[in-house]
């Protein structure tokens, strides 16, 4: 699996060498937040590229560790709603 640093330096050739350290730095932590939330490599992936982005627009200046992982935290509870409402629904009988 390629690292969101991997694919930042990839799609935005140009971001400054502190964003790609913001992005070491946290990747790693991101990630495993929304895997131990949601058990979904895929989902976790996409939480970790949506942290970063998001803080990235935002700036990451002023961003610190809590609002980082409450970010991920945060979007992983939504995957797990996301997900859970698409799984089927249970049929109910009363018999």
């Amino acid at each position: 699996m390629e690292s969101t640093g991997a694919k930042a330096d990839k799609a935005y050739p140009l971001l400054s060498w502190k964003t790609m350290r913001f992005i070491d730095r946290y990747e790693a932590d991101v990630y495993a937040a929304g895997l131990t939330l949601t058990g979904s490599p895929e989902a976790a992936q996409d939480i970790t590229e949506t942290v970063f982005i998001t803080l990235i627009k935002k700036g990451i200046d002023s961003v610190t560790t809590q609002e980082v992982l409450g970010l991920a935290y945060e979007l992983s509870i939504a995957k797990l709603l996301e997900l859970r409402d698409r799984l089927p629904k249970k049929q109910v009988c009363n018999a």
